[in-house]
C-alpha cells in the first residue's frame, strides 16, 4: 500500500493510478488493499483543521518519504481519490487469477478459445464428473473397459476392493499440478498395448532379480546342508548368515542390514560354542563368495527393483491417464469452461515461443508499475507469465515491487514455488531455460534491490526473540532451509510483555492434550482475556473438529471450519430431509432422516424406537405432520422454491433470526434458483454434494474461541495462540514426485520417496523432495508461531524413537541447545500478564420476519418460459406468436434464414413451423409497404420505452427517416382495430417524448392481409 501511494502521489497527474497494476492471491486480500488505499487517501486529503493526531503522523511520514509539502500531498491525495472514485474500473488491484482471466478473455480469439467461455473454479467437482464419465463408458469403449477390468483384477489380487473409483478420483488430482505437465506430455502417445508391454517388461525384470537372488541363496544352503549344519552352528543363530541364506532361497528379498553387510565379510561366522565351528570356518570362504555376489546383486539392481515396484503400483492409474484427460477435455468443451490452470498454460506456451509475447504488447503499454504481494506463494507458471511485464517496466526504469516471505511459503501443494523468490533479484528461477526469462535476468540483476523488513509490529518481544533464535538454529541444520531463513531476524516494536509455554512430555496422551487446550483457555479467561482473543491452530481439519467437540462438551463456545458448515445444523438437516421427502415420498431413507431430526428437535426425550415406529406406521409424511399440528402445503402451490422453504420454516415455527445456518440455507436456495432455475431434486443433489460443506461467515468479534488450520491462519493475528498436537509424523504424508526417465520403457511416472526408492538412480531428486517437504513442515510451524501477539502455548508428545515429529526433530534439540530446563514438563519464557478489561459494545440483534403475503405472480414451473407460453396456446396462435417473434428480430430480408435457424435451436419456434415462417416472411417483402419498414435511416427493433411510473412498453419497430418517426406494430391475427389502435396510440405518445424534434405517427400492419392502417395519437 505504501509503495502504491508513493507512486501515485509522487506524480502530479491524478490519473497515475491507471498505470499501476497491484496483484495479490485472494479476493479478500485484494479488497482489503483497495480499502486501505482509499482510507489512506481520505486521511491524507483532509484539511489540517479536521486532521487527528493519527492523521498528522501519517502526513508527516508521507512528507518525509516524498519530500513534498503538506499542501501538495493534501491536494494530490484529494485529486487522486476523486480520479479513482470516478474511474473505479481502472483501479487495478486484483488477484493474479483475475488479471490472467482478463488477459485470456481479451485475447480469446487469438488463442482459439470460445468467446463466451466460463471459468470453472471447482476442480474437485470437475474431477468427480470425469471419474463418473469414465465409469459410465465401461462396456462402450473396449480399450477403456479392458483397462478398467485389469485394474479391478489387480485390486482383487492385492486383496483390496475391486471398486477403485476413489483411487482414480485421488489420482486425477495429480494431473492438474504444474509439475506434472512435462511428464504427462511424455505419456500422451502411449496406448493400452504400450502399458501392457511395460507391465510385462517390469514383471520379467522382477522375476530375474528374485530368481537370481533365490538361486544364490539356494547355492549357499546346498553347501550348508551338505555339511549337515544348521543356523545354530553360525554366529547369531536365528539372525545369522545361514538364516539369511535360507530366506533368500525361499524367495524373500529383504537385503542384508548395514551391520550385516559390514561384519559378515570379515569372516567371523562360526558360533564358537558349536561342535561344528571348524566346519563352518572351512566353508566360510565359499559362503562369503556367494554373500559378496548377493551384495553386488543388490548394489547393482536393488534400486531399479524397488523403482519397478512403485511403477507397477501406479501403472493402472497411468494407463487410464489419457482417458481421464480426454474425458476432462470433453466435459470442458461440452460445458464451455476453462480452468484457471488452463489460463496460465495458454500464456506460458506463448511466452516460451515468443521473446515478446503479442498478448502483452498492449498491456505493457498500459501499465508502468507492477506490485506483487505474497510472492512466495506464486506458482512457476504464474511467474513465467508475469516476468515479461516486469522486464518491460524495468527496461524503462519504472518502479516495481515484489513483496513476500519465503518462511511463509506453505502452499507448495498448490503449485507455490519458493525457490523463484529467494534467488531474486540476482537470478531468475528458470529450470526450463526459457529464452525470454534468461534475457530478463540481467535486467533484474542490474535494476533490482533486495530489502529486508526488520520491524515486527505484531508480537511481544519475548515471542519475536524466541522465533528469531529457534528458526535461526533449526534452519542452520540444512542448507535449503538456511537459504530461506537467513537474514530473517526481526526487531520487536511492541512494548507489551509476552509469554511462551511448551508442554512436551513422553506420557502426553491424546486426551491429555485436549485437556491442555481446555485448561489453557480457562487460564486465559482467568487472566482477563476473552474467548474471541484465543485461537487454536491445528494441522488438519479433523483435529480441529475433535477439539471443537471437546471444548463444546465443556461449555466453551468455539468457531471452527467444521462447526461453520451449514449442513451440520440440526434444523438445516431437518429441513433438507423434509424437502427431499416431500419431493420424493417413496424414498424411505429421506423419510427416516426427516423423522429422526424432527424428534431430536421437537421431542428430544423420545428415543430412536419412537421415530423408527413412526416410519413403519406412516404412509404419508404430510399426513404425519398434519396429525402433529403442522399444515404443510405441496411445493407446487408456491411461486418459487425460496418461498416454499420460507413456508416450511414458518410452518415449523423455527426462529430464523436466531439461526445463521438457516439464513445461509435460504441464501443458497436463492442463488441456486437464480442460476439453475427451480428444480427441487437438483437442489437436494447439489446440497448433499457441495452445499452442506459451505461455511457460514462468522461475525467479527464473536465471543467464541476460534479453531482453524495453520494454512487458514496465514496473514492473521490473535492475542493468544494455542498449538496442540505438534507431534504429527512428518514422514507419513509424503507427496508423489513425477520422474522423467529416458532409460525406461515408460518415459515418465510418479513415485513416493522412501528408503527403498532412494536406492535408485533418482536418489538425489527424491532427497531434494524430502528436503522441500521438511521445509514445508517448518514453514507451517513458522506461520503458527508468528501469529500470536501476547502468548503462545504449544503441546506435543515427546518420543524416544527416531525423530519424526516437529517436537522431536526441532523443539527438543533447540531447548537442549539453549540449556532451558523444563518445569513440570513445561519450557516457559516470559510472563503471562493480566489483560486490561476492555469495554465491549453489543449491537442490537436484527429481527428477521416474513412478508404477510407473497407476491402476486404465477406458481413456479420447471419448464422454460417459451415452453410454458406455447403449451397454453393452440396451433394457430402459436404459429402467430412465432411469426411475430421473427418479424421483430430481422433488420433486413437477408437475415430471415439466420434468425429462424437460431430461434429453432433455442427452442423459441418449432422446427415444424420454420419452413412456413420462412416462406411467409419472404413473401411479405414483396409488399412495398412492408419492405419500406426496413429501408430507413434508423430502425429500432423491440426497444423498451419506460413511462413515468417505471412501466416498460415495447413496440415492435420504430422506423426513423429524416424528421419523421413511424411506430409499427405487426399483427398476425384477425383485425381488432379499436383494441390495437389504443395500444399503438400509447406507443406513439411515449415515442414523442423520445423523438422530441420529429413528427411521430403509427401504423398497424396485418400480415395475413398485407394491409397497413395508419394511427394518429390524440
Amino acid at each position: 500500500m505504501q509503495e502504491y501511494l508513493r507512486i501515485i502521489l509522487h506524480d502530479k497527474d491524478p490519473s497515475k493510478f491507471r498505470r499501476i497494476l497491484a496483484m495479490t492471491f485472494t479476493n479478500k486480500a485484494a479488497n482489503e488493499m483497495k480499502v486501505r488505499i482509499l482510507d489512506k487517501l481520505i486521511q491524507l486529503s483532509k484539511p489540517i483543521s479536521e486532521k487527528t493526531k493519527e492523521d498528522i503522523a501519517a502526513m508527516e511520514d508521507m512528507v518525509q518519504a516524498l519530500q513534498l509539502t503538506d499542501q501538495q500531498i493534501e491536494d494530490r491525495s484529494f485529486k487522486s481519490l476523486n480520479a479513482i472514485l470516478h474511474n473505479y474500473g481502472m483501479f487495478s488491484v486484483m488477484t493474479i487469477d483475475k488479471f490472467t482471466h482478463k488477459v485470456i478473455r481479451t485475447f480469446a480469439k487469438d488463442l482459439d478459445l470460445s468467446l463466451d467461455f466460463d471459468v470453472e473454479m471447482d476442480i474437485k467437482s470437475l474431477r468427480k464428473s470425469v471419474t463418473d464419465l469414465l465409469f459410465d463408458q465401461i462396456g462402450r469403449n473396449k480399450e477403456l473397459t479392458d483397462l478398467m477390468i485389469h485394474y479391478a483384477d489387480s485390486k482383487l489380487e492385492e486383496d483390496k476392493s475391486w471398486n477403485f473409483k476413489q483411487q482414480l478420483f485421488d489420482f486425477s488430482n495429480s494431473l492438474f499440478k504444474e509439475d506434472a505437465i512435462s511428464a504427462i506430455d511424455r505419456l500422451k502417445k502411449f496406448e493400452a498395448k504400450d502399458f501392457i508391454a511395460v507391465r510385462k517388461s517390469i514383471y520379467e525384470e522382477r522375476i530375474q532379480f528374485e530368481s537370481r537372488l533365490k538361486k544364490m541363496g539356494a547355492d549357499a544352503m546346498e553347501i550348508i546342508n551338505f555339511h549337515q549344519l544348521t543356523a545354530d552352528d553360525f554366529k547369531g543363530k536365528s539372525s545369522s548368515i545361514a538364516a539369511k541364506f535360507l530366506k533368500f532361497s525361499k524367495g524373500i528379498t529383504d537385503p542384508p542390514t548395514e551391520k550385516q553387510a559390514e561384519n559378515w565379510p570379515l569372516g567371523d561366522l562360526a558360533q564358537k560354542s558349536s561342535p561344528n565351528a571348524a566346519i563352518v570356518e572351512s566353508i566360510t570362504p565359499d559362503l562369503l563368495n556367494i554373500f559378496n555376489q548377493i551384495l553386488r546383486h543388490f548394489e547393482e539392481n536393488e534400486g531399479r527393483y524397488h523403482l519397478n515396484e512403485q511403477i507397477l503400483k501406479n501403472l493402472n492409474n497411468l494407463s487410464l491417464m489419457n482417458h481421464i484427460l480426454k474425458a476432462t477435455e470433453e466435459i470442458k468443451e461440452e460445458e464451455n469452461i476453462l480452468l484457471i490452470s488452463d489460463f496460465y498454460k495458454k500464456i506460458a506456451e506463448i511466452i516460451v515461443e515468443e521473446p515478446v509475447p503479442f498478448i502483452y504488447e498492449r498491456l505493457g503499454v498500459r501499465y508502468d508499475h507492477f506490485l506483487l504481494d505474497e510472492f512466495q506463494d506464486t506458482s512457476h507458471l504464474q511467474w513465467i507469465n508475469i516476468i515479461p511485464l516486469l522486464h518491460n517496466s524495468l527496461s524503462q526504469k519504472k518502479t516495481n515491487l515484489i513483496v513476500g516471505d519465503g518462511k511463509q511459503a506453505i502452499y507448495r501443494w498448490r503449485n507455490g514455488e519458493v525457490e523463484q523468490f529467494v534467488d531474486l533479484p540476482e537470478k531468475i528461477y528458470n529450470p526450463q531455460n526459457i529464452v525470454s526469462l534468461a534475457e530478463a535476468e540481467h535486467t533484474f540483476a542490474v535494476e533490482g534491490q533486495k530489502i529486508n523488513l526488520k520491524s515486527n509490529w505484531r508480537s511481544a518481544p519475548e515471542i519475536v526473540e524466541f522465533n528469531n533464535d529457534f528458526f535461526e538454529f533449526t534452519a542452520a541444520q540444512k542448507p535449503i532451509l538456511n537459504k530461506i531463513y537467513e537474514g530473517g531476524r526481526q526487531h520487536p516494536q511492541k512494548k507489551t510483555k509476552g509469554y511462551l509455554e511448551f508442554n512436551l512430555r513422553e506420557d502426553f496422551e491424546h486426551v491429555d492434550q485436549l485437556d491442555y487446550v481446555l485448561n489453557t483457555i480457562k487460564l486465559a479467561l482467568a487472566k482477563g482475556y476473552q474467548l474471541k482473543d484465543i485461537c487454536v491452530l491445528v494441522r488438519r481439519n479433523y483435529t480441529g473438529a475433535e477439539i471443537a467437540r471437546y471444548l463444546s462438551d465443556h461449555q466453551i463456545k468455539v468457531i471452527s471450519q467444521d462447526s461453520l458448515f451449514v449442513g451440520n445444523d440440526i434444523y438445516v438437516k431437518f429441513l433438507i430431509a423434509a424437502i427431499a421427502s416431500l419431493a420424493n415420498p417413496r424414498n424411505l431413507n429421506n423419510r427416516m432422516k426427516c423423522f429422526e431430526h424432527y424428534f431430536q428437535i421437537y421431542h428430544p426425550s423420545e428415543g430412536p424406537l419412537k421415530w423408527e415406529n413412526t416410519i413403519n406406521n406412516t404412509a404419508s409424511i404430510l399426513t404425519f405432520f398434519k396429525d402433529e399440528g403442522y399444515h404443510i402445503e405441496r411445493p407446487e402451490n408456491y411461486h418459487s422454491f425460496y418461498e416454499y422453504v420460507e413456508h416450511l420454516i414458518e410452518c415449523f415455527k423455527i426462529k430464523l433470526d436466531a439461526n445463521p445456518y438457516l439464513q445461509y440455507l435460504l441464501e443458497q436456495v436463492h442463488q441456486f434458483e437464480k442460476q439453475h432455475s427451480t428444480n427441487i431434486q437438483g437442489f437436494i443433489n447439489w446440497f448433499n454434494e457441495k452445499g452442506r460443506v459451505e461455511s457460514i461467515k462468522s461475525p467479527e468479534g464473536s465471543q467464541a474461541a476460534q479453531i482453524m488450520t495453520f494454512h487458514k491462519a496465514k496473514g492473521l493475528e490473535f492475542p493468544i495462540v494455542i498449538c496442540p498436537f505438534l507431534d504429527w509424523d512428518t514422514e507419513s504424508n509424503k507427496s508423489e514426485k513425477w520422474i522423467e526417465d529416458d532409460h525406461n520403457l515408460l518415459p515418465s511416472y510418479f513415485i513416493t520417496s522412501t528408503e527403498k526408492t532412494k536406492k535408485s538412480e533418482f536418489k538425489d531428486i527424491l532427497e531434494e523432495e524430502d528436503l522441500k517437504q521438511e521445509m514445508d513442515d517448518l514453514n507451517v510451524i513458522y506461520v503458527a508461531f508468528t501469529r500470536p501477539e501476547i502468548a503462545l502455548f504449544v503441546s506435543g508428545k515427546k518420543t524416544t524413537n527416531k525423530p519424526k515429529t516437529p517436537v522431536d526433530k526441532w523443539l527438543i534439540p533447540y531447548f537442549n541447545h539453549v540449556s532451558l530446563e523444563a518445569t513440570d514438563s513445561k519450557f516457559m519464557m516470559g510472563s503471562f500478564e493480566l489483560e486490561e478489561v476492555k469495554s465491549t459494545e453489543h449491537s442490537l440483534p436484527y429481527t428477521l420476519k416474513f412478508l404477510d403475503h407473497y407476491m402476486n405472480r404465477s406458481t413456479f414451473s420447471l419448464k422454460s418460459e417459451f415452453e410454458e407460453a406455447f403449451e397454453i396456446q393452440d396451433a394457430k396462435r402459436r404459429y402467430g406468436t412465432e411469426l411475430h417473434y421473427v418479424l421483430s428480430q430481422i433488420q433486413s430480408q437477408s437475415e430471415i434464414e439466420n434468425v429462424i435457424e437460431t430461434a429453432i435451436k433455442k427452442g423459441i419456434i418449432s422446427s415444424d413451423n420454420g419452413e412456413r415462417i420462412l416462406k411467409e416472411t419472404t413473401d411479405l417483402f414483396k409488399d412495398d409497404r412492408f419492405s419500406s419498414y426496413f429501408n430507413s435511416d434508423q430502425v429500432f427493433n423491440e426497444k423498451p420505452i419506460v413511462d413515468d411510473l417505471g412501466r416498460a412498453f415495447i413496440p415492435d419497430k420504430i422506423v426513423v427517416n429524416g424528421t419523421d418517426a413511424l411506430v409499427v406494430d405487426f399483427k398476425t391475427g384477425e383485425e381488432h382495430n379499436d383494441k390495437y389502435k389504443k395500444q399503438l396510440e400509447n406507443y406513439i405518445q411515449l415515442s414523442k417524448a423520445v423523438f422530441k424534434n420529429k413528427t411521430v405517427r403509427g401504423e398497424l400492419y396485418y400480415t395475413t392481409t398485407k394491409t397497413a392502417i395508419e394511427v394518429q395519437a390524440g
